[in-house]
């Protein structure tokens, strides 16, 4: 009984119920007070401060989805029954969403679907995210189910994903929005997988100087330098800005998962930021309803 309670405990808390020797609560953590803080200016009709071209919510999410590959991955290599793996994913988020779901009718209720607000009736905007989660984590369980969850059959879906990416048009917003974060999900994946072949000491730091070469080179100047001396990178229908924002992607889950493993280690028991993330929009509504005036916009759930 007393290991059954602990299980379910890891399982709430979203790691070990002792202090893990990594940083991926604390990143968490940080990811979801960026979420809170960029829909804090969006549920205003203020414009969302980012960075690239992304809001700090959006980039928040697409961190979000790199590390939930990576982790879900080792779970799943981890365990010897897909039962035992879709529970504890099931139990991981279903008891919030239901209470974040149920909380945030009857407050909305409560408070008219927050109809005054510049924001109104959408009483709980982040969890569009959920379902394309939970449909990583079904893709992540029928590829170990099948054998497939190894370093070649990622690494296949990595390259043929990513290559597709950037040679297709993206024709609409949900392509442009969704295909990133399956990508960035079993990108996190392939790097758990080769865990023991990745040298993330020497990768992080290169790939985190990319992100802030990218970052900076907002205009791509670099870039267009750099295929005028190199002509045959060039593609005739490939924007330079596409390639800026493969860098930016692609580096992304490997300068997270290096943060969790560098030194300092800062210790946190539990994990609730999930939690935050669920319940932090209608509380922000509910607080916008009560003190600020109101006004109208309109307002998109990619950010």
């Amino acid at each position: 009984m007393k290991r059954r309670l602990v299980a379910y405990l890891q399982i709430l808390s979203g790691g070990d119920v002792k202090s893990p020797s990594n940083n991926f609560h604390i990143i968490r953590y940080i990811l979801a007070l960026l979420v809170l803080y960029s829909h804090s200016y969006g549920l205003l009709a203020l414009p969302e401060p980012g960075l690239f071209i992304f809001t700090f919510g959006a980039l928040a999410v697409k961190c979000f989805f790199a590390l939930s590959g990576y982790l879900i991955a080792l779970s799943c290599l981890r365990t010897d029954n897909l039962g035992f793996y879709a529970w504890n994913r099931a139990l991981r988020i279903l008891p919030a969403l239901f209470i974040a779901l149920i909380a945030s009718h009857y407050v909305g209720k409560y408070f008219n679907f927050f109809i005054h607000n510049p924001v109104p009736y959408i009483i709980n905007g982040p969890v569009w995210t959920l379902p394309w989660e939970v449909l990583c984590y079904c893709l992540c369980g029928l590829l170990w189910w099948l054998g497939l969850l190894t370093i070649s059959s990622l690494g296949a879906i990595v390259i043929i994903s990513w290559m597709l990416f950037t040679i297709l048009p993206t024709a609409s917003d949900t392509a442009a929005v969704i295909a990133p974060l399956i990508m960035l999900f079993f990108l996190g994946a392939y790097i758990a997988v080769n865990k023991k072949h990745i040298n993330l000491t020497l990768a992080g730091p290169i790939f985190f100087l990319l992100l802030i070469f990218v970052c900076l080179d907002l205009n791509a100047v670099g870039l267009t330098w750099l295929f005028k001396c190199i002509p045959f990178l060039w593609g005739p229908s490939f924007a330079t800005q596409k390639y800026q924002l493969i860098i930016f992607l692609f580096s992304l889950p490997f300068v997270l998962i290096w943060l969790a493993y560098c030194k300092p280690v800062i210790r946190l028991r539990n994990d609730y930021s999930y939690g935050m993330y669920v319940l932090g929009w209608p509380v922000q509504q509910v607080i916008i309803a009560t003190t600020a005036p109101p006004r109208c916009c309109s307002f998109s759930l990619h950010g």
